[in-house]
């Protein structure tokens, strides 16, 4: 009985083992996931960082746009409590981790929108994003981290 019980555990491993090929673990990823031109046709990879200022936009800042309701630059509805961002450059999909340098806390968010506009600032997040990371409510700004995590071909 336990060497019936012995041969059956080695006869099982031999088989995990044989069926093990080193190749089928390996996935290759898609370049359009490792790296994409900007909207000024710079290259940007999957971890590149930027540094500077974050502010944030929300519903009372988007108000003079006319009609039902705002519309981000990639033509979807503007939810001031989504985790999602504008930038100038970065293409619209791009999840982006933005880290407030002082408190070390962080967010991760995709860009549907682009902006900001002001000089020095790189990213404008949500409401429910800069609530994430403390800087809602206050005075709005704050001197982050921002690495490109991925890039999605969804604009959404």
């Amino acid at each position: 009985m336990k060497n019936t019980a012995l041969v059956v555990a080695s006869v099982f491993l031999a088989l995990a083992f044989a069926s093990h090929d080193a190749k089928s673990e390996y996935k290759p990823v898609p370049q359009k996931t490792v790296a994409k031109k900007d909207r000024n046709g710079r290259w940007i990879s999957a971890g590149h960082v930027e540094r500077g200022i974050a502010s944030y936009y929300n519903k009372a800042s988007v108000r003079p746009y006319p009609g039902k309701g705002y519309l981000t630059a990639n033509g979807k509805r503007f939810d001031d409590k989504a985790d999602t961002a504008a930038h100038r450059s970065l293409p619209f999909g791009t999840v982006v981790k933005v880290t407030d340098i002082k408190t070390g806390r962080w967010v991760i968010v995709r860009i549907n929108d682009r902006g900001p506009y002001v000089e020095g600032r790189i990213i404008d997040l949500t409401e429910g994003a800069a609530e994430k990371i403390g800087i809602a409510g206050k005075k709005g700004l704050a001197k982050v981290k921002m690495e490109v995590i991925r890039f999605s071909d969804k604009t959404s």
